[in-house]
């Protein structure tokens, strides 16, 4: 089965973030990890399950996952043939202060 791949707006703006500051640092390490970011996303089209549960998936109504890429964790969640991409978040952020939703 294959699934769609869809990034949320606040998945696409934390992505935009997230290269922009890696940028400052190098512009080859950020193409570096934009592309196995791209990669993992990809991987999600065939088996999204692959990935484990989040910590927040406890708090909300339904399962998150996530897939960890060069210190980031991507969060996404799986509804029928769907795979929504919610949030790239760095690692060491504090998710228990982060937005409540798994939306927002």
């Amino acid at each position: 089965m294959g699934y769609k791949v869809r990034f949320q707006p606040a998945a696409v703006e934390e992505l935009e973030d997230a290269v922009q500051w890696l940028e400052l640092q190098s512009a080859a390490a950020a193409a570096k990890w934009h592309q196995q970011l791209l990669d993992a996303v990809d991987a999600l089209e065939t088996l999204p399950a692959m990935c484990p549960q989040a910590p927040e998936s406890r708090f909300f109504g339904e399962e998150i996952r996530q897939i960890l890429v060069g210190g980031y964790r991507v969060l996404y969640r799986i509804k029928d043939d769907v795979v929504d991409i919610l949030h790239i978040r760095h690692g060491s952020r504090d998710w228990l202060r982060s937005p409540r939703s798994p939306d927002g």
